[in-house]
């Protein structure tokens, strides 16, 4: 699962947590609304568990963001807020 991102609305760093039920691949990205990749927080085997990684979006224009997690059988995608 995917949680939604805290604080949101955010300046300029937010954290992103997700929970995994078995140890797998894992990629965590985040989007402008164009889809260009504004930075890749996660890619890499993690364990099964809850993780939580921070982003620092200093120098990010203002706007929606979309982050997305993938994993080897799921792809899920919540939205966030950075408010200068």
């Amino acid at each position: 699962s995917l949680g939604q991102n805290y604080p949101n609305p955010f300046n300029p760093g937010t954290s992103i947590s997700w929970t995994q039920p078995v140890s797998g691949q894992v990629r965590l990205s985040v989007y402008n609304l164009l889809g260009q990749n504004m930075a890749t927080l996660v890619d890499g085997v993690h364990p099964a568990g809850e993780h939580e990684v921070r982003l620092d979006a200093s120098g990010w224009n203002s706007g929606v963001y979309v982050y997305v997690l993938e994993t080897g059988t799921h792809t899920l995608t919540r939205r966030m807020v950075l408010l200068k």
